[in-house]
Parts: structure tokens; C-alpha cells; sequence
């Protein structure tokens, strides 16, 4: 949780927007507007966070820019 937390505040002050997101002790996501990037329209990204083993995570980052 803390690490979602930690990361999206550093998506928000790059301009990327929550959309939506949930988190437990071991999975955490969230869902983003992602200012858009010419010549894209819009953008969106996924953060996801897994800590399935004490002591150890995994996070990745995905992100798309959509053309119209």
C-alpha cells in the first residue's frame, strides 16, 4: 500500500491523473490519465505493485498513448 501511495504521489506531480485504484497487503493498483504526448490525443497508464513475499516486490508501470 505504501508504495502505490509513494509512486502515485509522484505520477500526480508529473500531471497524471487517478482515475480509480485499490490496494491490500500484498497487491496493489491503480488506474491513470496520462497527459497526452503529440501526436496523441490521450494517454492512460496502469500502476500495479505485488508484494507476494515478505521483504520483496515487483512493480510495473504500463502506459499507451491512443491516436485519434
Amino acid at each position: 500500500m505504501e508504495l502505490e501511495a509513494y509512486f502515485g504521489k509522484q505520477l500526480e506531480s508529473v500531471g497524471w491523473g487517478r482515475v480509480n485504484g485499490s490496494a491490500d497487503d500484498f497487491f496493489a493498483w491503480s488506474s491513470w490519465r496520462v497527459p497526452a504526448v503529440p501526436p496523441a490525443k490521450q494517454g492512460r497508464g496502469v500502476l500495479q505493485i505485488l508484494a507476494a513475499f515478505p521483504g520483496e516486490g515487483a512493480l510495473s508501470l504500463w502506459m499507451e498513448c491512443v491516436r485519434h
